[in-house]
């Protein structure tokens, strides 16, 4: 507010008397003011014949006269916030009370919505010595110190502050309390902010009306780019004040790095409905659209001409449609209109709607943590994620390999919840062996940071101990870098497969030495039928190589096969053929049927993971 005072007060006191608020007691004309034509400003630029065409200083426009409300309004907001603070304490009242009074003595900037006032009404709070302590903290404070185990309730997680808490103000005091009672390990924070679209819209207003007022002076030429939004403003003050409320020990952190972040949101209900006016023109545009098109004789493509004389057809918006309007599509109706229609629909100033304040609220959020390793499942029918039946909701099967390895991790974190996303996956009753298959977790909402190297083998030693088959090697802390490496490798990763088969005949060394012989060879896939209710049908080519034939000396028709593939082929379906869907299959190149009876996947080819 007081920048916007001292910004239209720069423009009062210009030589462009015309487009601004002039002074209580004018000046004499000069000679130029009285020479006809268009005048000039002292750095020699033209303002055109709108200075021409001004009023006389003692005849204020009507723009005039809302540019003086704007500049008054913007200077009282910020003189006077704290103007009563002293008489608050010894009156006994309270600080709802006070800020509905501060509301009805000083009204909402038009500007900024009120919302850089906040930042007064905030250190108004702090400086009172307001209690702002959250509920629970002393709690949350003792279990940190504690190490407990257990993950908390969504009672206790509210209590910990990461549940949204409302604020009268831009509290930094209340925001800071709430992170150091959170019982959240962290080093570095940061803050995002979430403004209202209102503030987009205003700044559009801004840009539009100067640019075209001054567009042959000072503001000629501006873009977008030059007008400082509200979003660095908040964020660099606030995060300036939290680094001095916390002290050295926490760093502020750009971006989406920071250990736990500090979300404001704010929020104006009042604005919603000025965007009435742009969804009504988007309306009749695109009623005007179909007979534009027909009507266009030499313009370009788009554009957003209106015929001469032609009025334009009725739009029926509803509040409903107003109100429901997302922040993004909000944004993005801001930009739509070009500058001329823009500023028809929007006059300047911009007004203050209903007079009333910003809403905050706030909430903190821990970045996730992630968690690299390798998992093994040495127990056949044991799903890799947890299965339901999509008809009923029943769970399907035996507890996840996720479930196990996310309960074994989650108490050590002290986190609400795990997202376990794999390199691929095996079928139930296939086990995998070996190496074992990458793996990422997600951890979310941790209490604390990655522990020791020691307490993640301890959480191995804790897997490989329980007897339930799913087993985790190698854990250590990884970044982004590590999901994207997963994803990348879906397609392009080899496995290896051993697969005890069945041959109609016995195998002799002839039939052996044929199938070591099969080095990369083309197999085409049809999805087979198993997974057609969650498949498209669709033929894929796929490599296989046969690298080892190993004979059961009791049984020659019974061998383990030994075989290397492309990532996504269907090794049960090239060991028994699928009615020929798959060719050519392992009973085409032995020229009898043949059969899986058990299939491991014994290594995932990922060099360097974790």
């Amino acid at each position: 507010g007081a920048s916007a005072a001292r910004f239209i007060d720069t423009l009062s006191t210009s030589s462009t008397p015309a487009k601004v608020a002039q002074p209580a007691q004018p000046p004499a004309p000069s000679q130029a003011d009285n020479a006809p034509g268009p005048a000039s400003d002292a750095d020699g630029s033209v303002l055109g014949k709108r200075a021409a065409e001004a009023p006389p200083p003692d005849e204020p426009s009507s723009k005039q006269l809302q540019v003086e409300a704007a500049q008054q309004g913007c200077g009282d907001a910020a003189n006077g916030q704290l103007g009563a603070k002293a008489d608050q304490s010894a009156a006994g009242v309270s600080e709802e009370e006070h800020m509905s009074e501060q509301q009805q003595a000083c009204p909402p900037c038009s500007l900024c919505l009120g919302i850089l006032q906040l930042l007064g009404s905030s250190q108004a709070s702090s400086s009172s010595g307001l209690p702002v302590e959250t509920a629970g903290a002393s709690q949350a404070s003792q279990d940190a110190g504690r190490g407990s185990a257990a993950a908390p309730s969504g009672q206790q997680q509210q209590q910990q502050g990461i549940e949204a808490q409302a604020l009268p103000g831009l509290d930094t005091a209340a925001i800071c309390s709430a992170l150091l009672n959170c019982g959240i390990e962290f080093e570095t924070f940061g803050i995002e902010i979430s403004l209202p679209a209102g503030v987009v819209l205003r700044e559009r207003i801004i840009l539009e009306h100067l640019s075209h007022m001054y567009r042959r002076g000072v503001f000629e030429g501006l873009r977008p780019d030059h007008i400082i939004s509200l979003k660095p403003i908040l964020r660099n003050t606030l995060s300036k004040s939290l680094s001095a409320a916390l002290g050295p020990s926490k760093r502020f952190l750009e971006g989406q790095a920071a250990d736990v972040m500090v979300c404001v949101s704010v929020d104006h209900q009042a604005s919603r409905m000025e965007f009435r006016a742009l969804v009504e023109d988007q309306v009749r545009f695109q009623q005007r659209k179909p007979q534009q098109q027909q009507q266009r004789s030499g313009g370009g493509p788009g554009g957003r001409q209106r015929n001469q004389g032609q009025a334009d057809p009725p739009a029926a918006v509803s509040d409903e449609q107003v109100l429901g309007l997302s922040t993004d599509k909000a944004v993005n109706l801001i930009g739509s209109p070009p500058p001329h229609i823009f500023r028809k629909l929007y006059s300047w100033p911009p007004r203050a709607e209903a007079q009333q304040p910003a809403t905050v609220s706030f909430n903190l959020n821990r970045a996730p943590l992630l968690l690299a390793g390798r998992y093994l499942k040495r127990r056949r029918g044991m799903p890799q994620s947890t299965w339901f039946d999509p008809k009923t909701g029943e769970r399907i099967g035996l507890v996840s390999l996720a479930e196990r390895i996310t309960e074994a991790v989650l108490p050590v974190y002290r986190a609400d919840e795990g997202k376990f996303i794999s390199g691929g996956r095996e079928d139930s009753d296939v086990r995998m062996m070996g190496e074992g298959r990458p793996f990422v977790l997600e951890i979310v909402n941790a209490r604390r940071n990655h522990p020791t190297e020691n307490e993640l083998r301890g959480i191995e030693e804790s897997l490989r101990a329980s007897g339930h088959g799913a087993e985790a090697i190698g854990l250590r802390a990884c970044t982004r870098a590590a999901v994207a490496k997963i994803k990348e490798a879906e397609e392009s990763k080899e496995k290896t497969y051993e697969a005890l088969c069945w041959a109609e005949r016995a195998l002799t060394p002839e039939l052996v030495s044929k199938l070591l012989a099969v080095k990369h060879l083309e197999v085409m896939q049809d999805t087979p039928i198993r997974v057609l209710q969650r498949r498209a049908p669709k033929v894929r080519s796929k490599h296989v190589s046969i690298e080892g034939v190993d004979l059961l000396p009791s049984n020659p028709c019974y061998f383990k096969l030994r075989i290397r593939t492309q990532a996504g082929t269907y090794v049960k379906e090239f060991c028994h053929g699928e009615f020929g869907r798959t060719h050519p299959n392992l009973g085409t190149l032995l020229d009898c049927q043949t059969e899986i009876l058990q299939l491991d996947v014994v290594a995932v080819h990922m060099p360097d993971w974790p």
